[in-house]
């Protein structure tokens, strides 16, 4: 691929393609025309369409009809919309990222990742590229929202978006993610689709958010997407206490060295319904015996908290 990379060369990635990496497809094809269910929300009827070839450069076209009037342009004013990015200049650097195949629709090839099955996480040695950013990436907040029942007011007030490669392979992808920062000063990312990544950019270990005032109350959760749908079940930003985040079941060891300063009244256990999390429970009792310590059974029959809010909002 040529060293230069203007707005010529930007303009003729076609939108068509574009889409497609990212998992959209069109529902309906006209003459001329491809319709889709917009990117930008969710709808039932497709009021965004591509035209193929149809600008005076021969580039592809995209409209939108459901922002409020029509609404569209090229690519270059795709990639602006889609990822929030403004500057024209960092609009040609991500085209040309993606063009040489550097930009992954956040998809991991398990071939460059090294599972450990102790804690049912990804742990690569990888580098995070550039600074965490808000979490405004079309896909991660679609996928938060609609798969997971997450709205975007949750999602973006406690995750921020990842850039980041694989730091001792020569496969120099860049993927993407959402993440939260952990005790230990690392991100915990995880990726969309139906079997979901996991990583981490350091150390792994809890995540701990502290309410004001002061209040007893503790909050275990053993992911943090159960703690964003107790949120939403509970239609609140916060909750009123301590909330630990284990990051995995077999972080409950560290539970009592973070809580050592507090005066806990009432534990709350939120862990999955499975052995890890039945587990962790019972860890929790031996280490608080004289403690008030209940397990919420409110998902009962559900594998966690999240699966729980997926069953009532579908």
């Amino acid at each position: 691929m040529k060293d230069h990379f203007d707005i010529t060369e930007a303009k003729k990635v076609s939108i068509l393609s574009y889409l497609q990496a990212y998992g959209f497809d069109p529902v309906k094809k006209e003459t001329g025309e491809y319709l889709y269910l917009s990117p930008f929300r969710i709808e039932k009827t497709p009021s965004f369409r591509v035209r193929e070839k149809m600008g005076t450069q021969g580039e592809d076209l995209w409209f939108d009809f459901g922002l409020g009037g029509k609404q569209g342009g090229d690519i270059i004013s795709l990639v602006q919309k889609l990822h929030q990015i403004h500057s024209i200049d960092e609009v040609l650097k991500y085209l040309k990222a993606y063009k040489a195949g550097f930009i992954v629709g956040g998809v991991l090839t398990s071939a460059i990742y090294k599972k450990n099955s102790d804690e049912n996480t990804w742990n690569p040695s990888i580098q995070i590229l550039g600074d965490p950013k808000p979490l405004n990436h079309f896909i991660l907040l679609k996928y938060l929202r609609e798969e997971r029942k997450i709205p975007n007011e949750i999602s973006q007030k406690y995750l921020s978006l990842i850039y980041y490669q694989h730091s001792n392979s020569t496969n120099k992808k860049h993927y993407f993610g959402f993440g939260w920062l952990n005790e230990s000063n690392a991100y915990e990312i995880r990726g969309a689709g139906r079997n979901p990544f996991k990583t981490v950019s350091g150390k792994k270990d809890l995540t701990i958010f502290r309410s004001k005032p002061k209040s007893g109350n503790i909050y275990i959760f053993e992911g943090m997407l159960d703690y964003l749908s107790a949120l939403v079940l509970k239609n609140s930003e916060t909750l009123n206490g301590t909330s630990l985040i284990l990051n995995g079941a077999s972080m409950i060891s560290r539970v009592e060295a973070s809580l050592k300063d507090v005066e806990i009244e009432r534990i709350n256990v939120f862990t999955d319904n499975d052995q890890a999390g039945q587990q962790a429970y019972l860890t929790l009792q031996k280490m608080y015996e004289n403690t008030n310590i209940v397990k919420q059974n409110f998902y009962k029959g559900y594998k966690d908290v999240n699966e729980y809010l997926i069953a009532k909002r579908t």
